[in-house]
């Protein structure tokens, strides 16, 4: 088994639109939510291969009033290696729940130590 070594930086902003709508049309508020469960990414073996010793990938997730990342979108990419990481980070990771649905931003980032 690998060693765990990435570092999942959670870096909350709230973003300045919502892109999904409620079904009355209006669009969900967006508030800025704490992490309860947080996972970390595996630093890609393809990227420590290269000489690799940081990456950066900034997402936008929609969590659903239970907590849970429904949609995860890489607003920055730092490579298909690290997008893919930080994706699958995002969708395990489990936020306190809500009464509505909100879009909020994140920033992941992996360093080789």
């Amino acid at each position: 088994m690998r060693h765990l070594a990435a570092v999942l930086c959670l870096v909350l902003a709230v973003p300045t639109f919502a892109q999904s709508t409620q079904p009355d049309g209006k669009p969900w508020p967006t508030v800025t939510r704490q992490v309860v469960t947080p996972i970390s990414p595996f630093f890609p073996e393809s990227e420590r291969s290269k000489g690799t010793r940081k990456g950066v990938v900034e997402l936008e997730l929609t969590i659903n009033p239970a907590g849970i990342v429904q949609i995860v979108k890489v607003v920055k990419s730092a490579g298909a290696a690290f997008d893919e990481q930080a994706q699958i980070a995002a969708k395990l990771t489990v936020f306190a729940p809500e009464k509505t649905m909100t879009i909020q931003n994140f920033t992941v980032t992996f360093e080789l130590r």
